[in-house]
């Protein structure tokens, strides 16, 4: 299982005479049972993963879902290997994360921090940043950005009522949520403009095709990964500089 998280603004003060390295393995998303999703990266998710709505702290969200509700994520192997074509871009820039008001954190209980500079430091000497810390601020805003977006598409679902909770073998998959394809083929001409200003549209329908993917988390979680089967099919990326989106990586099949 993953650790307990405890995210921290990256401070001098605080970090001076630290480093970081670059992770080997997604061992660390084990605990997590879906992450958010950036508008940019909304095609690949879908062929890859299942999509749903999650209302968190009073805001709508698109998040892919990697594991049970009630359970662990089943994405990530025992021995750290992904299992699916796609890797969520948020997971990519681990150990870091932007704060609610845009500023970086650093997960401190995380085993790519370490004392001293074996890996890659955080602070210059003179306090400053370096340029590897702020390539990961630079991508995590471009993710925010593309959050921000998911979520004001999310939002105008929800205003037409076109949301209901989402089923798998006969049970509700606790707070997860996805359009009831009904209810938008039936939405007034006023409605679908409003969906198609805040593209909310390709949203609804990438979403309702990603559902196809429940029975892969279903398959992962009754058939746990043999470390010596050779399954995984994304090679580990920790971060895309130029792209929030991977390129497709389609070497095997996903089941």
């Amino acid at each position: 299982m993953g650790h307990t998280e405890q995210w921290a603004l990256l401070a001098p003060e605080r970090h001076q005479g630290l480093s970081w390295r670059r992770f080997r393995d997604y061992r660390f998303a084990r605990s997590q049972r879906w992450v958010e999703i950036a508008a940019e990266e909304l095609q690949p998710t879908a062929l890859a993963l299942p999509l749903a709505c999650v209302r968190q702290a009073g805001r709508w969200q698109l998040v892919a879902v990697l594991g049970d509700p009630d359970d662990a994520c089943h994405c990530a192997s025992a021995t750290g290997r992904w299992r699916t074509r796609y890797v969520p871009a948020l997971l990519r820039a681990r150990p870091f994360a932007l704060a609610a008001d845009g500023r970086l954190q650093i997960d401190e209980a995380s085993d790519l921090l370490q004392q001293g500079q074996a890996g890659e430091p955080l602070f210059s000497g003179a306090g400053a940043p370096t340029p590897a810390v702020r390539q990961v601020a630079r991508f995590l805003t471009r993710i925010q950005r593309g959050c921000e977006r998911s979520r004001r598409a999310v939002a105008a679902l929800a205003a037409e009522n076109l949301l209901v909770p989402i089923t798998f073998r006969k049970a509700r998959l606790h707070e997860l949520y996805r359009v009831d394809e009904r209810r938008l083929q039936q939405l007034p001409d006023s409605g679908m403009a409003a969906l198609r200003r805040l593209e909310a549209l390709p949203l609804a329908y990438a979403q309702l095709l990603s559902l196809g993917n429940l029975p892969l988390l279903d398959h992962w979680r009754r058939a746990p990964l043999d470390p010596a089967d050779g399954e995984q099919l994304v090679p580990v990326q920790p971060l895309v500089e130029q792209e929030i989106e991977y390129e497709w990586v389609a070497s095997g099949d996903a089941g």
